[in-house]
């Protein structure tokens, strides 16, 4: 009795493992059908036309922290204008999402959610600020953007001293000895300088005691 009640349990657990299926977190998902279709034969969803389950998906989560792909083991859905669709991993569930403040991108037609390549805004999200990259108000936080213009600038700067390097190197000037030849006719020049200086002076001094000798 307990033998067989376990064997239902594992079959029915089995069951409801394959309905589930398995979700893969993507950092993209594809961008045209060829694309979309590749991704479909690599987690072996159903390419039948008139089959509408086991349908590849690939949308963002509920709350838009990342990317899903899947083979959705229910029936796809037909999603209204408006609409983006999302996944609800939990729960296993197609969901929407209205794009209504989308600046582009929003679905302007009805359209399968195994079609969801046709609109990329919809898949285009921000994991950080949970929002979509088509929605004005969603930008990244102030520690990302006060990293990005530390990056910014420590690159200009290293882009400015490489430049001034190369020119340098370019026109074969080094200031150094010029510098030092300065230096030294400005030496040689006070030099010059005192010598003359003490030479009138002792002149001065011996035309001054020849004068005195003379006067007594």
């Amino acid at each position: 009795m307990f033998r067989s009640c376990y064997k239902e349990t594992v079959f029915i657990c089995t069951l409801y493992v394959l309905a589930m299926g398995t979700t893969h977190r993507v950092s993209d998902c594809p961008r045209d059908k060829v694309e979309w279709g590749q991704a479909s034969h690599r987690l072996n969803c159903s390419h039948d036309v008139w089959n509408t389950t086991n349908k590849y998906h690939c949308l963002p989560a509920a709350n838009l922290t990342t990317l899903l792909e899947f083979c959705y083991k229910r029936p796809r859905a037909q999603v209204d204008e408006g609409l983006c669709m999302v996944f609800i991993e939990q729960k296993n569930i197609l969901h929407y999402y209205r794009c209504s403040k989308f600046e582009e991108g929003c679905p302007n037609t009805r359209y399968d959610s195994d079609e969801m390549y046709k609109f990329p805004a919809c898949f285009e999200i921000e994991p950080t600020e949970r929002c979509y990259l088509a929605e004005a108000q969603c930008q990244p936080t102030t520690r990302q953007v006060t990293g990005l213009l530390d990056t910014t600038l420590s690159t200009l700067v290293n882009e400015s001293s490489r430049s001034t390097t190369a020119y340098t190197n370019d026109k074969g000037f080094n200031p150094l000895p010029v510098i030092y030849v300065i230096l030294l006719i400005g030496v040689a020049s006070a030099f010059v300088f005192w010598m003359n200086r003490r030479k009138q002076r002792k002149h001065s001094g011996f035309q001054g005691g020849k004068m005195s000798f003379l006067l007594q």
